[in-house]
């Protein structure tokens, strides 16, 4: 009623029809009512011109590509047409209607499914005709350099750097690109999200839409300095290769639980850093040497790698680790080194531990940091 919708039954000229999609209750009486409606105002379009009209749904299929189900309200819709929506572009290869059947046209008030656009436009978007392909899509490229040009130069930022860069007083925003496998959950995704706002960083989703993850995405993420966040989606192969050459994160989760910890985390400034083992070398004992009753050197084989003094390492018997310390002496030919390489013997004494056996073998590690 503030926005001049007044219910019949109180009076005004709004029809009400209580309608339930789950138990199919009210629908032809919806249909009725919108057919009434239609003819009391004599409703009318033109067929006679080039569609226009409103996407309602649209998703990326694994089998068909981009799917986009659009209404026309005004013009006639034909196989072959290239269609505009947004900053999705194509020519429609095929279209069916509701019930299924394929179509070769269709009029106002039609809606239809369709196929051949290049990515996922969003819904509520507007979709107009061109003639030609070539000038569609450089109307597309326009559009989207105007929209990069409006975001300005912000400063780089991951998620994990954030946290840094705000206690510098450098980043207001936050940004982040958003692709998911549907609408439903886009919406959601996008509030729950930009509600972690705080005084000092607001974060703000600059583009949401579904599918895969494009080239056009990347160049939006490099030129808003945004993290590229990827849900239930997966990410096209130019589209990697776009980001490891521009530097752009792009991750990508399974569950939006993860996704709103990770980003919260990160707006907190509590994102622990991952660490992951690499293995340097794998050592063999073959030979114990007594120094004394306390220290015993332990005279060994490279197999693969190279030992490092002063690298962390475990020692393990028979498939079972019984010590975990570091190499802190190293020696080649009675001479101490830094490093004995592959194919080469050489003595070792590890910190805290003196109970070698021929026959042990010691792993030596690093860990590298991974986020």
């Amino acid at each position: 009623m503030e926005i001049g919708l007044v219910p019949e039954e109180y009076g005004g000229d709004q029809i009400v029809v209580p309608t339930s999609a789950l138990k199919g209750e009210g629908i032809d009486e919806l249909l009725e009512n919108v057919l009434l409606v239609a003819d009391l105002q004599e409703l009318t379009a033109r067929a006679d011109q080039p569609a226009r009209g409103l996407v309602l749904e649209a998703k990326s299929d694994r089998h068909r590509g981009v799917v986009a189900t659009l209404l026309v309200q005004t013009g006639t819709l034909n196989v072959g047409d290239t269609v505009i929506a947004g900053m999705a572009v194509g020519r429609i290869k095929a279209m069916t209607s509701a019930a299924g059947e394929k179509l070769k046209s269709a009029g106002p008030s039609t809606p239809v499914e369709m196929l051949g656009l290049d990515e996922v436009p969003a819904s509520g978007e507007r979709f107009e005709i061109r003639k030609d392909e070539k000038v569609a899509r450089a109307e597309v490229e326009e559009r989207r350099r105007r929209q990069e040009a409006g975001l300005g130069e912000r400063a780089a930022v991951t998620l994990d750097s954030l946290f840094g860069e705000i206690r510098k007083g450098s980043i207001t925003d936050f940004n982040l690109v958003l692709k998911a496998d549907v609408h439903g959950s886009v919406e959601p995704l996008v509030n729950t999200l930009e509600d972690l706002t705080l005084p000092d960083v607001r974060v703000r989703v600059i583009h949401a839409g579904v599918g895969s993850v494009t080239e056009s995405d990347v160049q939006l993420a490099v030129a808003a300095k945004a993290v590229v966040i990827a849900f239930n989606s997966g990410v096209e192969p130019s589209a990697r290769r776009l980001a490891d050459t521009e530097k752009v994160e792009v991750r990508e989760y399974r569950i939006i639980y993860d996704i709103v910890q990770d980003v919260e985390k990160a707006v907190q400034g509590l994102l622990e850093p991952i660490f992951e083992e690499r293995l340097d070398a794998v050592i063999e004992v073959r030979q114990i040497f007594r120094v004394s009753r306390r220290n015993s050197i332990a005279g060994s084989y490279v197999r693969d790698g190279s030992a490092v003094r002063g690298a962390r390492c475990r020692v393990r018997r028979k498939g079972e680790v019984v010590h975990e310390g570091t190499i802190e002496s190293l020696k080649r030919i009675n001479e101490d080194a830094r490093e004995v390489a592959a194919g080469l013997e050489c003595g070792i004494i590890i910190s805290n531990f003196d109970s070698f056996e021929e026959g042990d073998e010691i792993v030596t590690y690093h860990l590298e940091q991974v986020r």
